[in-house]
């Protein structure tokens, strides 16, 4: 492609050699920062920099050289969706962890102790009711006592 037919070339772009503190301060207040006089200059050699190397990409001679759209050549339709068997899932993702215990992971406790002795899970089912399907009670396991200033790494 002629670069006088890409889209953006008919913008004009500064050259990095024009690129002033005036310039970087216009656009800085149109993006409402407010930078330092120390920082306009840094942004300054920073974007005249980047610039720079952008001159020199451009400069390079691509006649002949076909546009690459994606390194891996692909028909562009997505693979198959086909569910997979993952045997010992419980096992295999708990396995990932120091922080397991019979199959399900150990994290600090978010509830009070009253609501936990009522029964208040957020709308789930009673966490101490075996037969509405809550997760084991943690309310007489001392392991599971939450200190707010624990590091989770000493969790059990």
């Amino acid at each position: 492609m002629d670069p006088a037919d890409h889209p953006a070339g008919d913008r004009d772009v500064a050259p990095s050699q024009d690129i002033d503190v005036g310039f970087v301060a216009r656009v800085a207040d149109l993006a409402r920062l407010s930078l330092s006089q120390e920082e306009l200059a840094a942004t300054t050699d920073d974007l005249r920099a980047i610039l720079g190397h952008f001159e020199a990409i451009g400069a390079v001679d691509t006649e002949g050289v076909e546009p690459l759209a994606h390194v891996l050549s692909s028909s562009g339709r997505p693979a198959a969706d086909e569910v997979a068997p993952f045997p010992d899932a419980r096992v295999r993702i708990t396995a990932n962890t120091d922080h397991a215990r019979e199959g399900f992971f150990v994290v600090p406790r978010v509830l009070d102790e009253t609501a936990i002795t009522s029964g208040e899970t957020s709308g789930g089912p009673a966490a101490d009711d075996p037969d509405a399907g809550g997760l084991p009670s943690s309310a007489d396991d001392p392991s599971f006592e939450h200190d707010p200033g624990a590091d989770p790494e000493d969790l059990p």
